[in-house]
C-alpha cells in the first residue's frame, strides 16, 4: 500500500479536487481517502461529539463528498491529536456515512471494553 498526497500519487482527481491524503494499492487502486485538519484551529476541534450537527456536517462533509464521489468505503479525518473513522455504507438503497467517536492518541485500549486506539483502528 501507497500512501501519500494525491497530487503526489497519481495525475488524478476526485471531480477536480484533491484530497489531503489516500491510499492507494501497489496497482494504483484508490483505498481511502484522509483529511487533515489544523488543531490550532477552532473549527476544527473533534475532540468531542456532543457538537451541533452543523458543525459535524462540516468537520465531515468534505470527507463524506470525496467518499460519495469516489464510491471508497473508508476514510478518515484527523487534527494529529483526535481522528474519527468515517465508513460509508448503503442499505436498501439508501447511502449512510458512519462514524467513530473521536480517538485521541494518547488512548490506550482496554481502559472500557470495545475501546481501542487510533494505532489499533488504522
Amino acid at each position: 500500500m501507497v500512501i501519500c498526497p494525491l497530487k503526489a500519487c497519481t495525475n488524478r482527481s476526485i471531480d477536480a479536487k484533491a484530497p489531503d491524503i489516500i491510499g492507494m494499492s501497489p496497482q494504483g487502486k484508490l483505498l481511502f481517502v484522509y483529511e487533515l485538519r489544523a488543531p490550532w484551529v477552532g473549527a476544527h476541534d473533534i475532540s468531542r461529539l456532543d457538537m451541533k450537527e452543523r458543525k459535524l456536517r462540516h468537520i465531515l462533509g468534505q470527507l463524506a463528498y470525496y467518499l460519495h464521489r469516489s464510491q471508497r468505503r473508508s476514510g478518515f479525518v484527523t487534527t494529529y491529536i483526535y481522528t474519527i473513522f468515517v465508513r460509508q455504507t448503503v442499505t436498501n438503497g439508501q447511502w449512510m456515512l458512519e462514524y467513530s467517536p473521536p480517538i485521541s492518541y494518547l488512548d490506550t485500549s482496554g481502559i472500557r471494553r470495545g475501546d481501542i486506539t487510533a494505532r489499533e483502528s488504522f
